[in-house]
């Protein structure tokens, strides 16, 4: 995808430029190691792709690829210089002397760092992209007359990369290969693939499914155990309050569309934040996307029944990755369907068998989900209570009693546990 050829700087109206703003107030600063670098990549790409070629986001975008040390970002990094090498010598806009000059500089600085920083440090770049990478930053500093050092090119880190391909063709199989071989990409290559392909979709139909399914892949599709924690407190980092409210109190001038976008493009660099979740949940039910809804639930209910031991975990400020009104939200939202359903199937109990109703009870119960499950426990107890097989009821909520006892979510069933401890005390 080409670059932007705008030079604007006024970039304070972009949600991604604020949220890239906060992060970036960490730099260097005690707070310097929770820098969230695949969230500054991406955030400074996207304005440097769509919006502007601002410098200062051009080194935001250097100093990400510098600390996430990733072959693909380097390729990327190549692309860039090498517009930017036509961008200055071209000078789209006919920038004033003085701005121009302020361009430069900044410019100059952010590609000494990353010579310094790549000859200290020896970042994973094969020889063939060092060497693309050395060629344009000579001709940038020639643009700007500045003579840089050279990036040292020691024997390429790629046995394999022994051919003189050009680098367009090198990121052209890199985005081949990913297509043909998933299991081979990294985690923010997986994330990348999959958010492409769920926002190129929405564009056509905001009510495509696949649209919502490639989102839950892009955000949780790498993801296999859960976060390294002591006693409950991860090292991962609370969405910044911009953040929050951005969701929260989405731009009434935008559309539904840019909505939607940015929801999904925050939450997939934030996937254990589950309130965000709910608040993107409550978005497409104000805007009446109800079998969007439905599968949205699915996926998180899947998810938390996945990984239970999520309920207990917290940021590192002590928040609740997934707290008990989120967790309740998602739950009910599943809970009521079967419900309604059950509620259907009693208009006329004396109509059916034991049989008949069991029969039922066990289809409503078709995806073996903890809430499934229970409610379909408690649907026998209450058809036993109904049939006066009063013994036959109370060892079942002697059991389900003793399954919430004991279950990782116990604190999250206080309603289901009390309406059983009722039944005991009764039978």
């Amino acid at each position: 995808m080409a670059y932007s050829n705008s030079s604007s700087k006024d970039l304070f109206h972009l949600e991604s430029f604020n949220l890239l703003e906060d992060e970036m107030s960490k730099y260097k600063t005690l707070n310097h190691e929770s820098i969230n670098w695949d969230m500054v990549y991406q955030y400074s790409l996207d304005i440097l792709k769509n919006t502007s070629m601002d410098a200062k986001i051009c080194n935001y975008f250097i100093l990400s690829c510098i600390n996430l040390n990733k072959e693909d970002c380097f390729i990327e990094l190549s692309c860039l210089l090498n517009f930017l090498k036509g961008f200055l010598e071209n000078n789209p806009q006919s920038l004033n002397e003085n701005t121009l000059n302020t361009q430069k500089k900044k410019i100059k600085d952010a590609i000494a760092l990353f010579i310094l920083e790549t000859n200290r440090l020896k970042l994973c770049i094969s020889k063939q992209v060092l060497t693309e990478l050395n060629k344009t930053i000579m001709d940038i500093g020639n643009i700007i007359n500045h003579k840089f050092n050279s990036l040292e090119i020691a024997q390429d880190i790629s046995p394999s990369n022994t051919n003189k391909e050009s680098l367009s063709n090198t990121h052209t199989n890199t985005i081949a290969n990913k297509l043909t071989d998933l299991d081979n990409i990294n985690d923010r290559e997986h994330r990348e693939l999959y958010l492409k392909l769920s926002l190129d979709l929405l564009k056509n139909d905001l009510n495509n499914l696949n649209a919502y399914t490639f989102f839950f892949e892009a955000m949780w599709g790498k993801i296999k155990k859960m976060p390294l924690h002591a006693e409950g407190i991860t090292q991962i980092r609370y969405p910044d309050s911009s953040l929050i409210g951005l969701l929260q109190n989405p731009k009434e001038n935008i559309s539904e569309l840019e909505q939607i976008q940015n929801c999904i493009k925050n939450l997939v660099l934030n996937p254990f934040w589950f309130e965000g979740l709910q608040l993107f949940h409550e978005l497409l039910v104000s805007q009446k996307r109800d079998n969007v809804c439905k599968i949205f639930t699915i996926f998180v209910n899947n998810f938390l029944n996945k990984f239970q031991e999520i309920t207990k975990l917290k940021f590192e400020n002590g928040e609740f990755l997934c707290n008990a009104s989120t967790f309740n939200y998602f739950s009910k939202n599943e809970e009521s369907k079967s419900q309604q359903k059950f509620s259907k199937s009693k208009t006329h109990p004396k109509t059916k068998s034991l049989e008949e109703a069991f029969l039922n009870i066990n289809k409503e119960n078709s995806n073996g989900s903890l809430f499934s499950n229970i409610n379909a426990l408690i649907a026998m107890a209450k058809l036993f209570d109904e049939k006066e097989m009063k013994q036959n009821a109370n060892i079942i909520y002697l059991h389900l009693k003793e399954k919430l006892e004991n279950t990782l979510l116990k604190d999250y069933l206080e309603e289901y546990y009390l309406f059983i401890q009722g039944k005991i005390n009764k039978i």
